[in-house]
């Protein structure tokens, strides 16, 4: 319960975690009284199952996958760095809390560090494509 009284007005709220449950306010000779419900959205970002490192064969299919906190939260796949551009061949999945980037068939130049984030949470991962080197 929060209270302020000035001059002449009188403010009280009553909060239940991060929730207004009610409010009461009177301006002299005023008095307004309202019950409120307020959705305050969380600030997901944790990582909750980070990437790991993986090594395919040459033209195979490689998965990446984590899992976030708050599976309502937005993030973003980036290679060595820079954003993804996505494809046929380079895909993005997203199943509730789960991330996934798929490469359908790995070449050399998929090699690299795979990173996803979310918020200032980040998870990486280095992808190895055997037969291959880099470029």
């Amino acid at each position: 319960i929060f209270l302020h009284s000035g001059r002449a007005s009188t403010c009280l709220l009553l909060v239940r975690g991060r929730a207004v449950l009610h409010s009461l306010c009177q301006v002299s000779p005023v008095r307004s009284s309202s019950n409120l419900t307020t959705i305050v959205p969380s600030i997901g970002g944790a990582i909750k199952k980070p990437l790991r490192d993986l090594i395919v064969a040459d033209s195979q299919t490689a998965v990446l996958e984590c899992e976030v906190a708050n599976p309502s939260s937005e993030g973003k796949w980036l290679k060595n760095g820079q954003s993804i551009d996505f494809n046929e061949n380079t895909l993005s999945e997203v199943n509730g809390a789960i991330r996934r980037l798929v490469i359908v068939i790995t070449k050399g130049t998929d090699i690299g560090e795979y990173a996803y984030q979310v918020a200032t949470s980040k998870t990486t991962a280095i992808l190895k494509v055997e037969g291959r080197s880099r470029f």
